[in-house]
């Protein structure tokens, strides 16, 4: 990218803060290195470029509302962007920081609309997604790229910056671009969020507060938002990432009462209920519930809407021939069973064919794990690659004995006993 520096500093009164030489100066360094295609940048002066851009723009915010007009950050963008190419793996780390610090100043207080010589649209565009792909080319470049962009905490701007796309979404970027936008945001996040490190950054209530905004943006399918239009793939591929970031996140015990107190529980349910027999999108969900299910807390919140009760059992017949959702499955239901009294007698007696289910599993499960069953074709065949799985297989074995906790926890009841006893001794003869 290429600008003048005329376009970026014009005179006007001096400043409160910084003084007109100091800006001039920044931006014609910048202007020089762009131009300077032949000569190999140093890092160490392409970082001061980068932190002096920042101070700029903090004291571009403190100016008179006046003055601003002929001080554009825009320009500061395009140029601090052009160094997401240059050689050295913090550099470029750095370089991503800065650039995603500017557009949330941009977006926090934009330069006036009637100023002609603002990027329009299509640039701001443009250059904002060619900035998340670069940063998505830093992150698959080893272990060195990761450490970087952990040290250089570019997460936090990320969240930030979903954070202010909230209220403004169409200020800077025409509608039809803010799914992608919003979809390579969170896959840079999704990729980030593997390191502990950012996991500790993003569990806190106001990171998870913005991700159950998005998710709950996603699951409104009576309104869609400009975020998530009717039949887009790139929406469909935002609810994955979204829910690839929470199960990573999941991996701390510290998310239990998080993602109670923020909402991502119940929406992770609903999440559950809407895509149903689709395997490929209720894994994570799955895998997240399965874990938080270990609280009594939680397992109140999935008890909550017996329509999440009537899924999961329903999930049982759909996703029989495969032993790593159904073992998921079956975990959340023994623990919300052990938790919740009440519930073993709605799922004996009120859930249409629920506990028929659990007994169909069973003898299918223990007829496969003595071999007098051949079926080990998972149907859907779902593709544990895409989602980063690296988990081992369960056995039929294994499966028995979690359904045979969750039969035991139903049991307990004297109601279901007698019933048992008086109407269905033959299922255990």
């Amino acid at each position: 990218f290429f600008f003048q520096a005329e376009d970026g500093i014009r005179d006007f009164c001096l400043s409160r803060g910084l003084g007109d030489v100091y800006k001039r100066q920044v931006v014609e360094e910048m202007t020089d290195h762009i131009k300077n295609i032949g000569a190999k940048l140093n890092g160490e002066q392409i970082a001061d470029i980068c932190k002096r851009v920042s101070t700029l723009v903090q004291d571009w915010r403190g100016l008179d509302p006046s003055i601003r007009i002929y001080y554009h950050r825009e320009t500061l963008l395009r140029g601090v962007c052009s160094y997401m190419r240059v050689e050295g793996k913090r550099t470029r780390a750095r370089v991503l920081q800065t650039c995603l610090n500017l557009y949330i100043a941009l977006i926090a207080s934009p330069s006036p609309k009637e100023d002609e010589n603002q990027m329009d649209f299509g640039d701001l565009d443009e250059l904002f997604l060619d900035m998340l792909q670069e940063g998505l080319r830093l992150s698959k470049e080893g272990a060195q790229a990761e450490e970087a962009l952990t040290k250089e905490s570019v997460v936090v701007p990320l969240i930030s910056l979903l954070n202010q796309l909230r209220d403004a979404p169409t200020f800077f970027f025409r509608e039809e671009t803010l799914p992608q936008l919003l979809h390579d945001t969170l896959l840079l996040l999704k990729v980030l969020s593997a390191n502990a490190s950012v996991r500790e950054k993003l569990l806190s209530k106001k990171p998870l507060s913005v991700l159950a905004y998005y998710l709950a943006a996603g699951l409104e399918s009576k309104t869609p938002s400009l975020f998530f239009p009717e039949d887009n793939e790139t929406s469909r591929g935002c609810l994955s990432l979204l829910t690839s970031i929470l199960r990573n996140l999941a991996s701390d015990v510290s998310c239990v009462s998080l993602y109670a107190s923020t909402g991502l529980l119940a929406l992770l349910c609903k999440l559950l209920i809407v895509v149903k027999d689709d395997g490929q999108a209720a894994i994570n969900p799955l895998r997240i519930v399965s874990k938080l299910s270990l609280s009594g807390e939680c397992c109140a919140i999935i008890a909550a809407d017996k329509e999440v009760i009537k899924t999961l059992l329903g999930q049982l017949k759909v996703f029989r021939a495969n032993n790593f959702m159904v073992s998921r499955i079956v975990f959340i239901l023994a623990n919300l069973a052990s938790f919740l009294p009440e519930l073993r007698e709605y799922i004996y007696f009120e859930a249409k064919d629920g506990f028929a289910e659990i007994l169909l599993l069973f003898e299918h499960c223990h007829a496969r794990s003595l071999g007098l069953v051949k079926d080990t074709t998972d149907r859907f065949r779902i593709s544990f690659t895409t989602l980063d799985l690296q988990a081992p297989k369960e056995t039929d074995t294994e499966v028995v004995v979690k359904v045979v906790r969750l039969l035991a926890n139903i049991i307990t009841v004297d109601a279901v006993g007698r019933d048992l006893f008086d109407k269905r001794r033959n299922i255990f003869i």
